[in-house]
C-alpha cells in the first residue's frame, strides 16, 4: 500500500512539473494518434463484411483475420466505431 501511495505520489508530481510546452506537444502527439486511428477503423468499416469483426492482420499472407461475433472481444470494434 505504500509503494502504492508512493507511485501515486510521483506520477502526480510529474505531471504537476511538466511545462506548458511539453503538456501542448503531449496533447498534440495524442490528438494526431487518435485521428489516425479514427482514419483506420474508417478503412476497416469500409473492408470488413458485415458478419464479422476485425480481428488481427497476418502481414506474412498479407490477409486480415476476422471473427465472428461470437468471439469475447467482438464488442470492441463496434464500440470504436460508435465513439467515431
Amino acid at each position: 500500500m505504500k509503494v502504492l501511495r508512493l507511485t501515486l505520489a510521483f506520477c502526480l508530481i510529474s505531471l504537476f512539473c511538466f511545462s506548458q510546452d511539453k503538456k501542448k506537444l503531449m496533447k498534440q502527439l495524442i490528438d494526431d494518434n487518435m485521428n489516425f486511428a479514427a482514419q483506420q477503423y474508417k478503412v476497416l468499416m469500409k473492408n470488413v463484411p458485415s458478419d464479422s469483426m476485425p480481428r488481427s492482420y497476418d502481414a506474412g499472407k498479407n490477409k486480415l483475420v476476422t471473427s465472428d461475433t461470437k468471439w469475447w472481444c467482438s464488442g470492441f470494434y463496434p464500440g470504436t466505431l460508435w465513439m467515431n
